[in-house]
This record gives structure tokens, sequence and C-alpha cells, in this order.
């Protein structure tokens, strides 16, 4: 084995962990009765709920910045310490969603891949037809899932960069300016 070899080994390795990583994760679940469909829709509906909670957190956190520009008197500092605040409360709860989403792109390429080896398996004919056009009925339902999950995850990126870009202004500044 020479150097050249360490990086294409060490990717083998990783691959292969991965994967059995996520097959004991399938396992355990399934042990305690819960299917990848199971699995699927509890982080379907985790994302819709960090989405919502998301929205929610953006709202307060837009809020407290229209309290910054409108300013009537009191401390501006507070008021400037709660929008940085709530500007990385967004970022975080943003990030989280990102990481629930990947999570539920996994298990349903997973829980699509072991349908279509099912179907493969399937005999009878109109058995099989009948799966397959589940399954593809399915897909399509998902995408449509899919696609709004991306969506809505991406209506946050241009309120991140306002709220980024007025708390780093101000904040690097130290300059009170209008939007």
């Amino acid at each position: 084995m020479t150097k050249k070899d360490l990086p294409f080994l060490a990717a083998a390795v990783a691959v292969l962990w991965i994967f059995a990583c996520q097959s004991a994760y399938y396992s355990v679940w399934e042990s305690l009765g819960k299917e990848k469909r199971h699995l699927l829709r509890d982080q379907i509906e985790a994302v819709q709920d960090d989405q919502k909670e998301a929205s929610e957190e953006f709202n307060d956190a837009l809020t407290s910045l229209k309290m910054v520009y409108h300013f009537d008197g009191g401390d501006l500092e507070k008021i400037y310490n709660r929008v940085s605040d709530d500007y990385e409360v967004c970022r975080q709860r943003a990030g989280m969603i990102d990481e629930r989403i990947a999570k539920v792109e996994r298990i349903s390429d997973d829980l699509f891949k072991e349908w279509r080896a099912e179907i493969d398996q399937i005999q009878n004919p109109s058995f099989k037809s009948r799966s397959a056009q589940k399954l593809k009925e399915t897909q399509f339902r998902y995408a449509r899932l899919e696609n709004s999950m991306h969506a809505s995850r991406k209506r946050m990126t241009p309120v991140l960069t306002r709220l980024n870009d007025y708390v780093r202004k101000r904040g690097s500044t130290g300059s009170e300016s209008s939007p």
C-alpha cells in the first residue's frame, strides 16, 4: 500500500461506515416497530413544526428590527442586542431545518429504493403493477412535498441576509442608519 492509496482507502472505509450506521439505525427502529415510512412521516412532521417555529421567530426578529429603526427613546443597545440575539436564533433554526430536510431526503431515498427492490421480487403481474403504480404516485406526492419544504426554507434566506446586514452593519460601525 502506498501513500496514494490512503485517501481511497479512507473514503472506502467512510462509505462503508455510513452505510453500516444507516442500516443499524433502521434495524434498531424496525425492532421497535417503526418502519421507514413511519420515520419519514415523523421527520416530515418535525420539518413542518420547525418551519412554523422559524416563521414565528423570524417575525419576532423583524419586529425587533423595526423597533430599532423606528426608535423613539429608551436604550438602543438593549434593542440592538435583542435583534442580534433574534438573528442568531433564526440562523440556528434555519440550519436545523436544513438538517431535517436532508434527513427526510435520506429516509425517502432509502424507502423508495427498498420499495423498488420489493417490487422486483413480486411475481404476480397484477400485484407488481399495482405496487409500481402506488410507488409512482407516492413519489409524485413526495416530490411536491419536497419542493414545498425547499421553497419554504428558501424564503428564509433573504430575511436572514437582511437581518445579518442590519445586525452586522450596526454592530461593526456603531452607527444608526435607516434601512
